[in-house]
């Protein structure tokens, strides 16, 4: 007779991937204010979700695109941040791709997702209505050299986030 234990059971991890895009010009970047959720009533970056079939780059321009009317060229890949909120336990994660983009043809166009403003970026992290978690980011992606990796924790709606740069795996 055997002692009859079993591994706990492993629930299915789903995980979404999503854009978001810093065009800059001038030292002003634009963004949006959202009309729909998520971040509605708040000022954002361009951004969304990868379709099934896009890279994460092709989704960056796509939705760029969509939301702004500006076409932007070779967007730079800055961040690829995991969004975690701490004491939930979830299924699903979270894969944010984080892009900059300073070349770009068209003019910025009003979308149904919303209306757009060019922000100098000195102002970022006194707009009182901005997603909370942009000013961190692009003072993170301005910073880094390389493509940041990192968990974007936040404790609660009011606790302000905290990026956590990814350790670097010991050798043995």
């Amino acid at each position: 007779m055997g002692i009859g234990w079993r591994a706990p059971r492993r629930q299915q991890l789903r995980t979404h991937l999503q854009t978001l895009c810093f065009v800059e010009q001038n030292d002003q970047v634009l963004l949006l204010y959202r009309r729909f959720p998520p971040n509605v009533g708040l000022w954002n970056c361009p951004g969304g979700k990868v379709e099934a079939g896009e890279t994460p780059t092709e989704a960056c321009i796509r939705e760029v695109y969509e939301e702004t009317g500006l076409n932007i060229l070779n967007p730079r890949l800055r961040a690829v941040v995991t969004l975690a909120q701490e004491g939930q336990q979830s299924t699903t994660t979270t894969l944010m791709f984080v892009y900059h983009a300073t070349d770009f043809v068209g003019e910025p166009r009003e979308s149904r997702e919303g209306f757009l403003e060019w922000l100098p970026t000195k102002y970022l992290s006194d707009e009182p209505e901005i997603v909370r978690d942009v000013p961190l980011l692009y003072e993170e992606c301005r910073r880094s050299v390389e493509v940041l990796t990192a968990r974007l924790r936040s404790e609660g709606p009011i606790s302000e986030p905290k990026l956590v740069p990814d350790r670097p795996l010991l050798a043995f």
